[in-house]
C-alpha cells in the first residue's frame, strides 16, 4: 500500500528508475522520506484525506 501515495508523473519515474540516484522511502504512517542524488533528505507528510475510492 506505501506505492500507492499519490506523486507526480515526474517523482514516480525518479523513485522508479534506480539510475537517477533518487530514492524515496516511507518513513512512518503518511510520511515519505525522499534522497538526492546529493544526500539531501526531505520528508513529506500528507494529509488525513480519506483515498477517492
Amino acid at each position: 500500500m506505501e506505492n500507492l501515495r499519490p506523486r507526480s508523473k515526474y517523482c514516480h519515474m525518479l523513485k522508479d528508475n534506480p539510475n537517477t540516484g533518487w530514492t524515496v522511502e516511507p518513513a512512518g504512517p503518511g510520511t515519505t522520506k525522499t534522497t538526492t542524488p546529493t544526500g539531501r533528505i526531505y520528508l513529506t507528510t500528507q494529509n488525513d484525506a480519506p483515498p477517492p475510492f
